[in-house]
C-alpha cells in the first residue's frame, strides 16, 4: 500500500520513480502468489519482505506527494473493529481507488492490462458491476482454480462496514455474470 498510495497520485515526469514502483508491485503480485501456494518457499518469501523494505523507505515516493488516505483509515478500522492491518487496508483500498481515480484516470486505466474471463491468472484483477450500470462497484483478486479473493459484506445495511471480511471464495456464476473488466497488472 505504500507504493500504491504513491504511485496513483496525480504527478507526471517521476519515470525512474514510476519504474521502480511498477517493478516492486511486479514482483510482489508474482512472488504473493508462489508464496500462496507454498507457504514454506523462502526465495518468495524474502522477496516479498525486500519489497516491503523498499516500499516502507520511501524510494517508490521520490518525487511524489503521499496521499496514505487509506493507511489513515486502516488504522481507525483496525482499532476500531480489532483487524489486522492488511486485512483493513484491502477492505478499504477499492473504494479508495473509486474516490481518487477521477485525479488521473489514464494511470488507473493503464495500471494492468485486458484480459478476459478466460485468461485468468493468478493475481489478476477482477471488476464487479452488480447494479447493470457499467461501473465497477466491486473488485476480487483471482487465486486461481475458480477462487478470488476479496474483501465482501453488505454494505446495504447502514454501520455493516464491521461485517467485511477478506475472504478466498468460489467465483460462481453468479459472480461470473457480473464480470465488467479483467486486467493483469504490468
Amino acid at each position: 500500500m505504500h507504493t500504491i498510495e504513491r504511485y496513483f497520485t496525480p504527478v507526471h515526469g517521476n519515470e525512474l520513480t514510476d519504474e521502480i514502483a511498477e517493478g516492486l508491485m511486479r514482483t510482489l503480485i508474482r512472488n504473493a502468489a508462489k508464496a500462496y501456494k507454498n507457504q514454506e518457499d523462502y526465495d518468495a518469501m524474502s522477496e516479498i519482505m525486500w519489497c516491503g523494505s523498499i516500499s516502507h523507505n520511501g524510494i517508490t515516493g521520490l518525487g511524489r506527494p503521499k496521499d496514505f488516505l487509506c493507511h489513515k483509515l486502516g488504522h481507525q478500522l483496525g482499532a476500531k473493529f480489532d483487524e489486522a492491518h492488511g486485512a483493513t487496508l484491502s477492505a478499504v483500498w477499492g473504494s479508495w481507488a473509486r474516490y481518487v481515480y477521477h485525479l488521473d484516470e489514464a494511470r488507473f486505466a493503464n495500471y494492468g492490462r485486458s484480459i478476459s474471463v478466460k485468461e485468468l491468472q493468478v493475481g489478476d484483477l477482477i471488476a464487479f458491476d452488480w447494479d447493470w450500470d457499467k461501473k465497477a462497484d466491486h473488485v476480487a483478486i483471482y487465486a486461481g482454480d475458480n477462487f478470488i479473493i476479496h474483501a465482501n459484506g453488505n454494505s446495504s445495511i447502514k454501520g455493516n462496514s464491521s461485517k467485511y471480511t477478506v475472504k478466498r471464495q468460489n467465483m460462481t456464476n453468479y459472480y461470473r455474470s457480473h464480470v465488467i473488466s479483467c486486467r493483469r497488472v504490468f
